[in-house]
């Protein structure tokens, strides 16, 4: 039997939502990639969070992705993260799907700069899925020091566009320490816009592959009131290794 004009329709939405992801796999995964190092990395979070707020509703979140880089200045990421998605006593577990393509370039021995797209997909429940989205940014870098970033983001499945907006300062300490602090403002635009602000402080520690993270991120009373207890004040710890 013949498929009517709205299956053929979502069947060829569904093929556009794909073809970003499917492009950047065939830079990941094709012919003579191999030939550049990739780095794979493991890890455990206790939060999975985005521009302050929570995915998910808390537990132990699990995370792998795969990063490639040409030396011509190309980048990019695969991953994957298991997360809980339903707060009740039978958690459902879900997972969000992570790929970024970009190109870096260095401007002079102290700046840099890099463009990207990125994309975020949730295969699991409806509570998860108002999360995916597309977004196109560009980074300045002053070292390792300071980072400013501007980012276009558009929701998967409709919805408002967005502009967030981050500023991230990062030192290096003694034994193997690092410290962090990060604000950011997001705006959104359309019938139902909103702006909240967001930020964090945060004390990391490297001893070979192994990477450890403290972060407090704490978010406005604009975030709190459009997302509840997902943009509450919080802790967060991650252990990750890279190889």
């Amino acid at each position: 039997m013949p498929l009517d004009k709205p299956s053929r329709s979502r069947r060829r939405r569904r093929l556009v939502s794909r073809l970003p992801m499917a492009l950047l796999s065939v830079a990941l995964l094709g012919p003579g990639a191999w030939a550049e190092p990739i780095e794979m990395s493991f890890g455990v979070a206790s939060a999975t969070v985005q521009r302050g707020i929570a995915i998910g509703v808390g537990g132990i979140d699990a995370h792998a992705a795969a990063h490639y880089a040409h030396p011509n200045g190309w980048r990019a990421s695969l991953g994957a993260t298991a997360l809980h998605s339903r707060p009740s006593q039978r958690p459902q577990w879900d997972a969000q799907w992570f790929g970024r393509l970009g190109y870096a370039h260095r401007l002079d021995e102290d700046w840099s700069g890099q463009l990207a797209f990125a994309r975020y997909a949730y295969s699991g429940s409806a509570l998860l899925r108002r999360y995916a989205h597309d977004e196109v940014g560009a980074t300045l870098a002053y070292r390792d020091l300071l980072y400013l970033s501007i980012a276009g983001l558009r929701r998967s499945h409709g919805g408002n566009g967005s502009v967030a907006y981050d500023l991230v300062v990062r030192q290096t300490l003694p034994f193997a320490l690092s410290a962090s602090a990060g604000l950011g403002h997001l705006n959104s635009d359309g019938d139902v816009g909103y702006a909240y602000n967001y930020g964090h402080l945060g004390l990391g520690a490297q001893w070979g592959i192994t990477q450890a993270q403290l972060s407090y991120i704490a978010t406005s009373a604009a975030a709190k009131r459009r997302y509840g207890a997902a943009a509450a004040n919080r802790w967060t710890a991650s252990l990750d290794w890279r190889f």
